[in-house]
Parts: structure tokens; sequence; C-alpha cells
């Protein structure tokens, strides 16, 4: 890896190492590289330090895409300290990034909301996609913005439908199916970005799997190792005694709604 502007630690060196490896073994043509990265790493391990370093290595320009402000801001003054030499702009809601910035921080909800401002990105001028809190990629949204560069079969109308509240479960099981078959057939376009997902969950909870988004794991510490390795404050839990009883309460997707626990 060339110098960098802020001291990485061990792990996060290693991890774009593993990023850039696997991107070379796709380039050469070995059939273990892949275009769709996935790394897991726990929360406060410094993922947003990891792929500021991206937008050196890369050819043309990067985009970033979060989907709350405070990740896109927090993204954005992150990139900007890494690569004081490039440009950094944010597109959400009234925020424009100015033409031809190196890197642009987008929010998934205003390319989601304004399928005009996505048409504008000329996926040949991008060479990576990444996905912060990868875990939301199968989200119709997030899927509709892969297509568009790509690295995705454009599913956001079934994923729409499974998700429309009065769809029964059977239903419902046949449209994730009908998703999953189409993943499994595609192949990213030629030309297409490099994806590189972060996410602190790779597992969900609808079982739906990011394998169908993601081709590898390319990178991951899980929070035991990193307690160990002192990154990590150790885990305190605390039990709290209560008389309240919340077995009724209704869950949708192995967790409870917020209106009834309330």
């Amino acid at each position: 890896m060339p110098e960098t502007p802020l001291q990485l630690r061990d792990y996060q060196v290693a991890c774009l190492d593993a990023l850039v490896a696997y991107r070379r073994l796709h380039d050469d043509g070995h059939p273990y590289g892949g275009q769709r990265a996935l790394v897991a790493l726990p929360t406060g391990s410094g993922k947003t330090q990891i792929f500021a370093q991206l937008p050196r290595l890369s050819a043309k320009r990067v985009l970033v895409i979060a989907h709350r402000e405070e990740l896109l801001d927090q993204a954005a003054v992150r990139l900007q300290e890494v690569n004081p030499q490039l440009g950094v702009g944010i597109e959400q809601a009234d925020r424009r990034a100015p033409d031809g910035c190196k890197v642009l921080v987008g929010s998934i909800q205003t390319f989601a909301t304004s399928p005009k401002r996505l048409a504008a990105l000329n996926p040949d001028d991008f060479s990576v996609v990444v996905i912060d809190e990868a875990h939301h990629s199968t989200a119709a949204s997030y899927v509709r913005l892969l297509a568009h560069f790509g690295l995705a079969p454009d599913q956001s109308a079934i994923l729409e439908a499974a998700d429309e509240p009065q769809q029964e479960a059977v239903a419902r099981r046949a449209l994730r199916q009908e998703f999953r078959d189409a993943f499994l057939e595609f192949k990213p376009l030629p030309g297409a970005p490099y994806l590189v997902g972060f996410t602190a969950t790779p597992s969900r909870s609808d079982g739906t799997g990011l394998e169908w988004v993601y081709d590898d794991i390319v990178f991951s510490r899980n929070i035991r190792e990193m307690m160990e390795a002192g990154w990590l404050c150790p885990i305190r839990g605390i039990r709290v005694s209560t008389v309240a009883d919340i077995s009724s309460v209704p869950t949708t997707r192995g967790d409870f709604r917020e209106t009834a626990l309330a």
C-alpha cells in the first residue's frame, strides 16, 4: 500500500490490501476474483476511514452511498480530510455536488425519489461504488441504483411488490425467490464499477442474503477479535428488572414494532 495521509490501523491496511488484491484478481480474469466485495467490521472499527482511502487508488470517480444525513456528512468530511487535493461533493435533497467532482457522496433516498439525478450519473465515469451500511443493499432503492451501474438486475419492482403490507406470506416468499433467482443468473456488465459494501451486520433478520448482491466477504473481523486486539472496549452487559410484559407486542421481520412497543 502507498503511504496514507492519516495513520491507519493494521487491520485497516489489511482490509485495503485485500480489496485491491480481490479487484486485481478480477481484472486478471482469475476465477476467484469478483466485482462485488463485502467488508464486515464491527461498529467503531473505522469503516469510513477505510473507504476514504479508495479515491486515491481509483482511476476514475468514486460514488459513496449512505442512507442518513449524518452518515453522508461524516463520510464527506473524512473523504476530504484524506483526499485534500480532490473535490468531494454531496448529492442530497437541495444539496448538489459540483460537476465532475472526483468523489460523490450521495443519499440513496435522493436517487430513489429523483430518477433524473440517478440517470445523470454516467456509469462509465465511475470506477468504484461504495455502499455504507451495506445490509440495506437488498432494498428496492439500492437494487435500482446498482442496476443503473450494471451491478445488479433491476428487480426493484419485485421487491416493492414483496414489501407491500397486504402481501400474503406465501406470495412474498415467491417474489423473494424470483428476486434471488434473477441475481443468481446475473453477471455484472463489462466495465461496471467495483462495488464495495461495508457493514457491521452481514446477516439480515428477514432472511434475504447479502450473497445475492455481493460475490464474497473479502475481509472481516468480529467483535471478539477486535476486543482481544485492543481496538474495541470489552462488552459490559446490564440487566434491568421490570414487570412489563411485551409478549403480546407484534413484530415485523424479527424486530418489535416501535409504535406498538411505545
